[in-house]
C-alpha cells in the first residue's frame, strides 16, 4: 500500500513516479521496445501452436469467434440505434456520489500533507 502511495502521490523531482514512468513509455525507444516484444511474442506463440495440432485447432475457432464478434453483420449494426443520454444524466456522471464539505477537504488537505513531510 505505501509503494502505490509514493508511487502516485510523492514528487521525485518535478514528477512523481507514475508520471514519469508515464513519460518514459511515450518515448519512441519505448514503443520500439513494446512493439519488438509484441513481434517476437506472436512469432513464439505462433511456432507453439503450429506445432501442437490440438492448439491449432483452438486457435482457428477463437480467430473465427474473433471475427464474427469484430465483423457484424449490416442488418444487425442498423436495426439498434446508438444509446443517447440525456443531459441531466451526463451532468450526473461528472458529480461525486456525495458532497465534500470544505471542512472535510481541510482535514484531507491536513494529513496528505502530514504524511509528504
Amino acid at each position: 500500500m505505501s509503494f502505490a502511495y509514493v508511487m502516485f502521490f510523492v514528487p521525485l523531482g518535478a514528477h512523481t513516479l507514475y508520471q514519469h514512468l508515464r513519460k518514459i513509455s511515450d518515448t519512441e525507444e519505448a514503443q520500439e521496445l513494446r512493439n519488438g516484444i509484441k513481434e517476437k511474442a506472436q512469432l513464439v506463440t505462433s511456432d507453439v501452436v503450429d506445432s501442437v495440432p490440438e492448439l491449432k485447432e483452438v486457435d482457428d475457432k477463437v480467430n473465427a469467434v474473433r471475427q464474427a464478434v469484430h465483423t457484424p453483420s449490416k442488418k444487425s449494426a442498423e436495426s439498434v440505434p446508438a444509446p443517447q443520454k440525456n443531459e441531466r444524466a451526463k451532468s450526473q456522471e461528472s458529480r461525486p456520489a456525495s458532497a465534500v464539505s470544505g471542512e472535510d477537504r481541510a482535514a484531507l488537505k491536513k494529513l496528505l500533507q502530514s504524511k509528504l513531510d
